[in-house]
């Protein structure tokens, strides 16, 4: 359907989506769309938060993202709002909690285990039975 992001991106494309809303009109779209929180962690998770928190207390759907070329196990357990972006692999036994966001060549190894709202970046490993608290963000 497209995009929410700022009044000032109302409009506009971003790749190959319209700004179809802002944030704040999240109730015109509950009904009809599930969502995607694509906000990175760049100082901190809040604002992801934020919006995944006020979309799920409106009644909203947590879309979840997972590219063609990514494997996730089907032992594995998966929260709702996650993305897993190109060439990641997540492993038997993982737990990756909602609104988590694991970038491309990612690997999550056995019984890893992420709070919610965590950020993976690019090229990272993590080894079998670690256990991630929720908001935290592991760099390349």
């Amino acid at each position: 359907m497209g995009i929410l992001g700022t009044k000032s991106e109302v409009g506009k494309d971003i790749l190959v989506y319209k700004v179809v809303g802002t944030h704040d009109e999240i109730l015109k779209y509950e009904i009809i769309s599930s969502f995607i929180v694509t906000v990175g962690q760049f100082k901190d998770v809040s604002l992801r938060i934020r919006l995944q928190e006020q979309n799920i207390g409106l009644g909203g759907g947590l879309a979840i993202l997972i590219a063609s070329t990514a494997y996730v196990s089907k032992y594995s357990i998966v929260g709702a709002g996650r993305v897993v972006k190109h060439n990641v692999f997540v492993n038997a036994g993982a737990v990756i909690g909602k609104g988590c966001i694991i970038n491309a060549f990612s690997n999550i190894e056995h019984d890893v285990t992420f709070g919610d709202y965590c950020h993976i970046a690019t090229g990272v490993m993590i080894k079998g039975y670690c256990s991630i608290k929720m908001g935290v963000a592991i760099g390349s």
